[in-house]
């Protein structure tokens, strides 16, 4: 490569490096949702928990999306 090119991320690749991601992601997720569940959650009213579990479930979905996008795009 010379200089003034830029190097391209294929499809390939970059399906590669987002499923990697989602991967450490999701797994990040988990244990911060349960880590805030274990620390402040754990004696707490059922309306309170169904709450939080309704929201944590949904709340991974953001970002998720971000890197799904990435995945997605074509090459240029």
């Amino acid at each position: 490569m010379t200089q003034g090119q830029v190097a391209r991320v294929t499809v390939r690749v970059r399906k590669l490096l987002g499923t990697l991601a989602l991967v450490a992601m999701t797994l990040a997720y988990m244990v911060l949702a349960g880590a805030i569940y274990a620390s402040w959650l754990g004696g707490q009213a059922w309306w309170v928990l169904i709450i939080y579990f309704a929201g944590a479930g949904l709340l991974w979905f953001f970002p998720a999306a971000l890197i799904i996008g990435w995945m997605s795009k074509p090459d240029a």
